[in-house]
């Protein structure tokens, strides 16, 4: 959803297309909603790509003086993908933009990984490879506190991810197949649980002794996921894992005035600052 904020902040919404990978729940899903009304679609063709070496070597053949927006450049596997496809597309312009909390990171890896990195011109911090022209993030002095990147290179993200959700709602909705009719319940407050790559029983346990409804939000990387039912929960109590969480909780608070969200550390909690949600670290 950043990278499509970035468009519409930019408006190359005609001349954009979008690379697509298959690396989180319901990828193709995503990619046939989109197919099907690809006329009425705010960007231009969707491609779909089974791993991203695939996608990078179809940005290879990108035409001259295009501009290629990818949300990592950090290490040196990366770093030789990025310098093979200059070799083959050395106009290509690459831009890296703000995908989750780990941007604002400078501890991705040890210190002497971080100096051989560098040392050749890798990443070891999100936009800070020699191969990167410019990082579009929301916090830009933060970011360049802890990146050291020159003013220029740092562009600004102007609206915040809940407005960009509630004006695209409809869109969005039906790109990730978002329930119009959620089948929730009609409660006056919920607990929803985001999990990491594995849902902790022994969290469910703890949340779900609780009075209020629980919700649980499976991250789009967790590939197996159990029925609630096997979780001593109502059937309805799974969140689509590959819906956005923060897509989810702004069309939860529609029907309930209080959430409580537990998490791993979300970058949900970073981008929503909405009225009526409330986020604990566990």
């Amino acid at each position: 959803m950043i990278s499509a904020a970035i468009i519409e902040q930019l408006a190359i919404q005609d001349s954009t297309d979008i690379f697509l990978v298959d690396s989180f729940s319901d990828a193709g899903r995503i990619f046939d909603r989109y197919s099907a009304i690809s006329g009425a679609a705010p960007w231009r063709e969707m491609r779909f790509f089974e791993d991203s070496a695939a996608a990078y070597r179809a940005a290879a053949s990108l035409p001259k003086s295009s501009s290629l927006f990818i949300d990592s450049d950090v290490g040196l596997r990366k770093f030789i993908t990025l310098a093979r496809l200059k070799i083959g597309s050395s106009s290509t312009k690459i831009c890296v933009y703000e995908e989750g909390i780990g941007t604002y990171r400078s501890d991705l890896y040890p210190f002497h990984k971080r100096l051989i990195l560098r040392s050749v011109g890798a990443g070891a911090i999100f936009g800070q490879s020699s191969l990167t022209e410019c990082i579009f993030v929301y916090d830009c002095e933060k970011y360049k506190s802890i990146s050291g990147l020159k003013a220029e290179r740092v562009c600004k993200i102007e609206d915040d991810l809940s407005t960009f959700i509630r004006s695209n709602r409809a869109f969005l909705s039906y790109l990730f197949d978002a329930p119009s009719q959620p089948t929730w319940g009609d409660e006056k407050h919920y607990n929803v649980y985001l999990s990491d790559w594995v849902i902790h029983p022994q969290i469910v346990c703890r949340l779900k002794a609780r009075p209020e409804k629980l919700l649980i939000k499976p991250h789009p990387h967790v590939k197996k996921i159990e029925t609630p039912e096997s979780y001593g929960l109502d059937s309805d109590a799974f969140l689509p894992a590959g819906v956005p969480a923060e897509l989810l909780l702004e069309m939860l608070l529609a029907k309930c005035p209080s959430i409580n969200v537990y998490h791993h550390g979300s970058s949900a909690a970073y981008y929503l600052c909405t009225s009526g949600i409330r986020f604990i670290r566990l």
